[in-house]
């Protein structure tokens, strides 16, 4: 999904984001605010100036990204494959 759009979240920075074509938003952004259609210049331009009018950030579970459980995902994966 792009680490930078993790990283901005983890500090309250609203995103915008492709829409489901081209990103993962179900699995890792359905919640945010500012996702749209990365073939339309004129929807990217509104929601980017949206974006920084609102400020708004959606719910997001930062746990799921934190280093303890990406270790143990990584160990999951690993013991599948072995």
């Amino acid at each position: 999904p792009g680490l930078v759009n993790i990283e901005a979240l983890f500090q309250n920075c609203p995103i915008v984001i492709s829409d489901s074509r081209f990103m993962p938003v179900k699995t890792y952004f359905k919640n945010q605010k500012y996702i749209v259609n990365p073939l339309n210049t004129e929807d990217i331009r509104k929601k980017v100036l949206l974006a920084i009018k609102e400020r708004l950030v959606g719910n997001f579970n930062k746990d799921n990204f934190s280093w303890e459980n990406t270790a143990k995902q990584t160990y999951e994966a690993y013991k599948k494959i072995i």
